[in-house]
């Protein structure tokens, strides 16, 4: 099984990126409340500078492909464009929550996005990845230890 899962070892390495990016967006989160509540940074202010960088290092990182783009039909790049729009979006309203409310209450939230993930995969990408019963199931596991989190998180 392990085999059919790990084709040129893709499954793995994404697998292993998948746990940095959440060890890094979890640093961040953190970094994000102590930017916006101890030094008292505008949540607006704060995530502008930090999309600059981040700006920097995809710019550099991208560049090579750049020059393909404009080969791309436009509802690629609409793609794209709804994509970045969703994702600054989504970086924007975490940034704010972090500005009001603990990190341990923010952070589970945000954390159900697979909830939203595993719906349009099931409407929108059934041709390209399969959502099991054990996807499903680990899904509302991981729902209901945020659930919990939030609850542990709040004075009754």
């Amino acid at each position: 099984m392990w085999n059919n899962l790990d084709r040129d070892g893709k499954f793995l390495l994404g697998t292993v990126l998948a746990f940095l990016s959440a060890i890094l967006y979890g640093i961040s989160q953190v970094i994000a409340k102590k930017g916006v509540t101890e030094y008292g940074v505008p949540p607006v202010v704060f995530l502008f500078v930090a999309l600059f960088f981040a700006t920097v290092l995809m710019f550099i990182s991208g560049w090579p492909g750049i020059k393909s783009i404009r080969y791309f039909p436009r509802k690629q790049v609409l793609l794209l464009a709804g994509a970045g729009l969703t994702s600054g979006l989504s970086v924007t309203l975490l940034v704010s929550a972090l500005d009001r409310a603990p990190v341990v209450v923010v952070t589970p939230i945000v954390a159900l996005n697979p909830i939203v993930s595993l719906t349009l995969i099931y409407f929108f990408l059934r041709r390209l990845e399969r959502v099991t019963k054990r996807v499903v199931l680990g899904t509302g596991i991981a729902l209901s230890g945020a659930i919990f989190v939030i609850i542990g998180s709040t004075d009754l």
